[in-house]
């Protein structure tokens, strides 16, 4: 899995405040690629959690000879033509007529698409439409959160020059996410091979209903229709926000952004400032982060205190032409730590220039050198001061009286 470090921003006025989606980032990481095998009969794509890593290896490459692919036990309509196949009765009442799984909710029904949605983990085929067959090998796929199945008109011999346009067979296939399905990521409509159109149909789409899964160390998730929109806290004077992660390989996974929040915190606490106290990771906000409509990756925000649902207010935003908006967010708090960041104010005025790491976080101005190595990677930092002029020992930070309304389950104190 590729870290991709984020800047932590503070206040300059060239750059994204920490409230913002960082689209930044998000322009220079490459997009999710996936590269489904459309000769198989199957595909498997694991995904191993502990490494946080998952890939896409297409397992077979079209020859130039014609040679027979995997039959299908679909529908095949007469005459065999793709107009007959998209329109064919008995495909659509395999859709229509399908139950939904238990535990799953249905997204949409009895499209002419199949999805492409994000962290993809493989796909079978099956001998019938069975959704609860379906949605059963994806419980037993770790990261699995939700099925497309479908029937492809698909041909019956390698196309190629030698056979351009050989007759078809309809596989019934059903296709593993690792993130949710639904009609706008649902636009797959098949394509042509020489002569030869594989289409979609009967194509249905079901989400897991549980929002995310626990995460050991954390209270969560809260489902949330936007991204946290936090404000800076103790008397405006400090920020809670401590900069993101964004993941694009494997499913969506709260416990690569968990992993994130408490790398961050044990780096800082061996790397703690010269004043005041070290700020650990209390909450973050993951969701999947999407470009126009595609897919970047998934977003882990962390704050160094917990945030209420009420706060989650921005469901996306515009950067020139391009609009990044939000999906499936959710926040989890820690509970294994203690404590809210909320230093004093400092005894003087004090200014410092904007200083980037180039590998590893630092939480405050420091010479301390970042580790070359670290079983978790963590994150990187850009670090803006700004001057601050003493007030009276009246007006210092009060955080109890600035705290938004508790997070579910209580803000740690």
């Amino acid at each position: 899995m590729r870290w991709l470090q984020l800047l932590m921003l503070l206040g300059a006025a060239s750059v994204v405040q920490a409230q913002d989606i960082n689209v930044r980032l998000a322009e220079d990481t490459p997009n999710p690629v996936y590269s489904i095998d459309k000769g198989a009969a199957s595909q498997v794509i694991e995904y191993d959690p502990s490494a946080a890593a998952s890939s896409v290896i297409a397992a077979v490459e079209a020859g130039d000879l014609p040679h027979p692919k995997p039959t299908g036990y679909g529908p095949v309509p007469t005459p065999d033509t793709q107009y007959e196949f998209l329109n064919s009765p008995e495909i659509s009442s395999l859709a229509k007529e399908a139950p939904t799984p238990s535990g799953y909710s249905l997204s949409f029904q009895d499209l002419h698409a199949s999805s492409s949605a994000y962290g993809y983990l493989g796909f079978i085929s099956l001998e019938s439409y069975d959704t609860n067959g379906c949605a059963s090998k994806c419980n037993e796929k770790e990261g699995c959160q939700a099925v497309n199945i479908f029937v492809e008109r698909s041909p019956t011999l390698n196309v190629g020059p030698e056979c351009p346009n050989p007759s078809s067979t309809s596989v019934i296939k059903c296709v593993f996410w690792g993130g949710p399905v639904n009609k706008d990521n649902t636009n797959n409509a098949g394509y042509t091979d020489n002569s030869f159109v594989v289409a979609i149909a009967g194509s249905n789409g079901y989400n897991k209903g549980q929002a995310g899964e626990q995460v050991t160390g954390y209270d969560g998730p809260t489902q949330l229709d936007a991204a946290i929109n936090a404000p800076l806290d103790c008397n405006d004077s400090f920020d809670t926000y401590m900069g993101v992660k964004i993941f694009t390989e494997g499913p969506y996974d709260p416990k690569l952004c968990a992993a994130a929040c408490t790398a961050t915190s044990d780096y800082n606490r061996e790397h703690p400032p010269e004043i005041g106290p070290v700020k650990t990771c209390q909450f973050f906000n993951t969701y999947i982060l999407l470009k126009n409509g595609q897919f970047e990756g998934q977003y882990c925000a962390m704050y160094t205190r917990a945030w209420d649902s009420s706060y989650a207010t921005n469901p996306g935003q515009w950067r020139g032409d391009d609009y990044y908006s939000v999906q499936n967010s959710l926040t989890y708090k820690n509970t294994t730590e203690s404590g809210q960041y909320c230093p004093p104010l400092p005894p003087s005025s004090t200014t410092s220039s904007s200083i980037p790491a180039s590998s590893s976080p630092v939480s405050s101005p420091s010479t301390t050198p970042a580790p070359e190595t670290s079983a978790t990677p963590s994150p990187t930092t850009t670090l803006a001061t700004k001057t601050t002029t003493a007030k009276p020992s009246s007006t210092a930070c009060t955080c109890a009286a600035r705290q938004a309304p508790a997070a579910t389950g209580g803000t740690n104190t």
